[in-house]
């Protein structure tokens, strides 16, 4: 077993089966960029997680799909992988648990105090 690391390594050295399987992959991708597209009309996609680093063995083609389907969701679509490279899912976990402890909590919580001056 290789794992992504091995297989990135294949990529790099441009094995067959391993360019085969990105480039599969890599249509599947266009495809889900053009749904999420499609759906949300984003001006960016960011690509995290480990197997963003595929996407660079991809990009053209990617690219290439979106431009050939001349649809206005796509026309001026950024997309690019994370600038958080394979740790992004880690970074991101922790910004929200440190957003969660230091933030300051949702005024509401004053309803539950008698608040009212006394006489």
């Amino acid at each position: 077993v290789k794992g992504l690391e091995g297989f990135l390594r294949d990529l790099r050295k441009k094995v067959p089966s391993a360019q085969n399987v990105v480039k599969v992959w890599g249509e599947w991708l266009t495809v889900a960029i053009r749904n999420l597209a499609d759906l949300f009309n984003p001006k960016r996609v960011i690509l995290a997680g480990p197997l963003a680093q595929l996407f660079a063995f991809v990009e053209e083609d990617v690219r290439r799909r979106l431009r050939e389907r001349r649809f206005p969701t796509v026309a001026s679509l950024e997309i690019g992988p994370s600038s958080f490279g394979k740790d992004c899912c880690a970074i991101g976990g922790a910004a929200l648990v440190f957003d969660r402890i230091f933030s300051v909590p949702d005024s509401n919580f004053l309803k539950d105090f008698d608040l009212k001056e006394s006489s």
